[in-house]
């Protein structure tokens, strides 16, 4: 595939995907240090995954459970899979659903939703995808790369709800730093306090850092898929976020936009 050398592989652990060396052993799928080329990643025993940065300017579409009884898929899944002739299209590793993967301009989707409809998700950045066993092919049988996709996401992906404008206000017995590096280096250098406040299984450097290793132990994907809830994730970071701004809102969304569990984060 002419994707950037940032492949990995994964592997099945309780029935979840999760990301691993070529030698099994399980590794954060956003270190560099664990990437690799494609050909590579064929190689080991196990499945390929491809760690999809915004820089890139791709998109990652998953339909979930999208395949009949019979085989055949829902009309509505293969309308929107057609619809991507000349990208890149697979089978799922369960042979339920499809996957797709093309050209984006990931600015122009940052409002885009990444779970919609119950069976359908969507990525520019931040993602760990794993491939199927069936290989990736083109879809409609020629492929044709450089197919800006844009304005046909805009179609398909809804866009988030706007929350309006956040409250502002300030807990009273709030101290800490007003500038956002040094309130960032303190709560990373924290060994706990926020986590056992709020009963949090994970430290806030894990999951600011998005650190998969552990996201995945401590909040595995609902339904088997994926590297982790990123729902659950995101909820604890914010947990997190509101004891060290003493719930300022505006600043915890803006301190969120920075972290790695941020989807559209460069």
């Amino acid at each position: 595939m002419n994707l950037p050398d940032r492949f990995l592989n994964w592997r099945s652990i309780d029935g979840r995907k999760v990301p691993c060396r070529a030698d099994g052993t399980v590794c954060d799928a956003h270190d560099p240090a664990n990437h690799t080329d494609y050909a590579t990643a064929a190689a080991a025993p196990y499945s390929v995954a491809f760690d999809i940065r915004a820089e890139d300017g791709l998109f990652f579409l998953d339909m979930d459970k999208c395949r009949k009884d019979d085989g055949s898929w829902t009309a509505e899944a293969e309308t929107i899979f057609l619809s991507f002739a000349g990208a890149w299209g697979e089978v799922s590793q369960s042979g339920k659903g499809l996957h797709i993967i093309g050209r984006c301009d990931p600015s122009k989707l940052q409002d885009r939703r990444n779970k919609f409809d119950g069976w359908k998700e969507f990525y520019t950045d931040g993602r760990f995808v794993a491939f199927g066993r069936k290989g990736w092919n083109p879809i409609g049988g020629e492929l044709r790369w450089d197919t800006d996709w844009t304005d046909q996401l805009l179609r398909v992906v809804p866009e988030r709800a706007n929350l309006g404008e956040l409250p502002e206000g300030v807990d009273p017995a709030y101290t800490g730093p007003n500038d956002d590096d040094e309130l960032i280096e303190t709560m990373l250098a924290s060994k706990g306090g926020a986590g056992a406040k709020f009963g949090l299984k994970a430290t806030v450097r894990d999951l600011w850092e998005a650190n998969i290793a552990v996201l995945g132990k401590m909040y595995p994907a609902y339904d088997g898929k994926g590297d982790f809830d990123h729902s659950s994730a995101d909820a604890a970071l914010m947990s997190h976020l509101a004891f060290w701004t003493g719930k300022d809102m505006p600043r915890m969304d803006r301190l969120f936009r920075r972290s790695a569990l941020n989807p559209m984060k460069k």
